[in-house]
């Protein structure tokens, strides 16, 4: 990725960020977040909870969020050190392409919340 499509790039980021937290981008953004989470991550965490539940292992809500958002913010964290790693190496093309994969990581929670937010207000 080269420097000039690192920085559109970044503003284009920044300018969904922004539009999520609007009434009609953002609220429909939030309908669409909803739905994709509910069938990507909804779904597949029920069955594992029911999985812990039946096992000698119960698990209430909050543990299982926590386990969900720790597994979220260990990906975020690997996707850093790797982006860190491609900077120090000197190979600025995919470092950038890694940094920008880690600001969108750590822009989709945001993004989910202020549309979200958006969408029940709106």
């Amino acid at each position: 990725m080269t420097q000039r499509a690192f920085n559109t790039s970044l503003i284009l980021l920044a300018a969904a960020v922004a539009l999520s937290g609007t009434s009609f981008p953002g609220g429909m953004l939030g309908f669409l977040l909803a739905i994709g989470f509910v069938i990507f991550i909804g779904v597949p965490a029920a069955s594992i909870a029911k999985a812990f539940n039946l096992s000698e292992l119960p698990l209430t809500f909050n543990q299982f969020a926590a386990i969900l958002a720790g597994g979220y913010a260990l990906f975020v964290v690997i996707s850093a050190v790797q982006a860190w790693r491609l900077l120090q190496q000197r190979d600025l093309h995919k470092a950038r392409s890694a940094g920008f994969g880690v600001a969108v990581l750590l822009a989709l929670p945001l993004v989910g919340w202020l549309s979200l937010r958006a969408m029940t207000h709106a």
